[in-house]
């Protein structure tokens, strides 16, 4: 999940099942994407659009806030907990 808010990208990602060759080698469950943690939102700053032109945003990649989930519910509300508190910075 993505949302721009402002001069901001707030980037939520998770449930990543890592490739697999047939449906036997599926894990149960999703791979953990960072210490302990399934879900994992982060914000960072626009720096421009992409240059193939496709209008998507540029960021250079460092993150300015972050928070990490293990529940997918939680996980779409702490975006939307994040989005809201970075709509309110100037």
């Amino acid at each position: 999940m993505a949302t721009q808010v402002g001069n901001h990208v707030i980037s939520t990602v998770g449930e990543y099942y890592p490739p697999h060759k047939s449906e036997r080698e599926c894990p149960d469950k999703p791979t953990t994407i960072g210490c302990d943690r399934v879900y994992e939102t982060m914000v960072f700053k626009v720096e421009g659009e992409c240059g193939c032109g496709c209008g998507l945003p540029m960021t250079n990649g460092s993150e300015l806030d972050f928070a990490g989930y293990n529940d997918p519910k939680e996980a779409a509300a702490g975006h939307m907990q994040i989005c809201k508190k970075w709509s309110r910075k100037k």
